[in-house]
């Protein structure tokens, strides 16, 4: 695959899951992988953004118009200034310019992805109820019970 058509691929993938933020189930697993997709644009020639101006302008759009929603769902973990602060990094990443904080931008997007990793593995853990640490606790609990002598 050529670099423009890795770049349409990437910038596409990212459009497709930052338009579903507003109306699907689930805004935050979409966000970590439109976010994911972008970072994958740094390896690409910096000639993309404006190769596919048209994308990069409707993807800007889609950040832009998901990041209430987002916002909204983040409630709970992150302060709005914030993850209205990450979705502008993303959309200033994509704008063509200088490429002086482009790095910058890309470290911020990494940052904001991770936290949003940690999210939704912190409330997987937490809907499936904990299991390792019950588990570990128990075991701990056993083993403290056999050193003492009380299980028999």
């Amino acid at each position: 695959m050529s670099d423009q058509n890795l770049s349409e691929y990437y910038l596409s993938a990212a459009l497709n899951q930052f338009r579903l933020i507003p109306c699907g189930d689930d805004p935050i697993m979409h966000a970590v992988v439109g976010l994911a997709t972008i970072s994958s644009l740094w390896e690409a020639p910096d000639e993309w953004r404006n190769t596919h101006s048209d994308l990069v302008l409707r993807l800007q759009e889609n950040i832009e118009d998901a990041t209430s929603r987002l916002t909204e769902a983040l409630s709970k973990w992150l302060t709005p200034d914030y993850v209205t602060f990450s979705m502008a990094t993303a959309v200033s990443f994509l704008t063509p310019g200088s490429s002086e904080t482009k790095f910058d931008q890309l470290l911020h997007i990494g940052l904001i992805e991770a936290e949003l990793k940690a999210i939704l593995c912190r409330r997987e853990i937490s809907a499936r109820g904990n299991v390792m640490l019950r588990n570990f606790q128990i075991h701990r609990a056993k083993d403290a019970a056999v050193d003492d002598h009380v299980i028999q």
